[in-house]
């Protein structure tokens, strides 16, 4: 097999993804370990840590600030990701980092006559007489039986997710392997 190039740049950018990526699988090995343990805080722990893994892969390849879109570009192509990546959300890592914001405009609204947080199991294991879907109410929610986070109503399906990490992974690993830094 021939090796083909790659720019310094790229290998920096590859190796940071990599890392991020092995960040997520150890949140998501903890997680898991968790469950089994019954650790509910490590599991929260360790989810907040998977989401912010994600999102730095996240940033690296749709770069939030648009002078760096092309670097983005270049790295999804050579690591053959699309527009429909579920790592390209950034939705629910940010509901984390900005959950103070999240928690005020909740507690301020109708909802707030019941405050469920941090739970694990299925979502249809918690009843309220008068409340037809616990979803709405309920802050952070995870679902062990479809490895589902949802957040006060929405969801996000996390195997996905860890699916397109151990793929990309792979991918930089035979990149890296194969290739040689090009000369400036």
């Amino acid at each position: 097999m021939e090796k083909s190039s790659i720019t310094f740049k790229e290998k920096i950018f590859l190796n940071e993804i990599k890392k991020q990526c092995d960040y997520a699988l150890i949140a998501y090995n903890s997680m898991n370990d968790s469950l089994l343990n019954k650790s509910t805080k490590m599991f929260w722990y360790s989810l907040q840590n998977f989401l912010i893994s994600t999102a730095n892969i996240s940033k690296i390849l749709w770069p939030p600030n648009k002078k760096y879109q092309k670097r983005g570009q270049s790295l999804k192509k050579k690591l053959k990701i699309d527009e429909k990546s579920p790592l390209k959300n950034r939705e629910f890592r940010n509901h984390f980092e900005h959950y103070d914001e999240r928690l005020e405009k909740w507690a301020n609204s109708k909802h707030n006559n019941f405050y469920i947080d941090s739970n694990i199991g299925p979502l249809n294991s918690i009843k309220i007489s008068n409340i037809k879907n616990v979803s709405t109410i309920s802050q952070r929610h995870f679902d062990p039986t479809t490895f589902t986070l949802i957040f006060q109503g929405k969801e996000l399906e996390i195997l996905p997710i860890v699916n397109e990490i151990k793929r990309i992974s792979n991918q930089i690993d035979n990149i890296l392997n194969n290739s040689y830094i090009q000369k400036p």
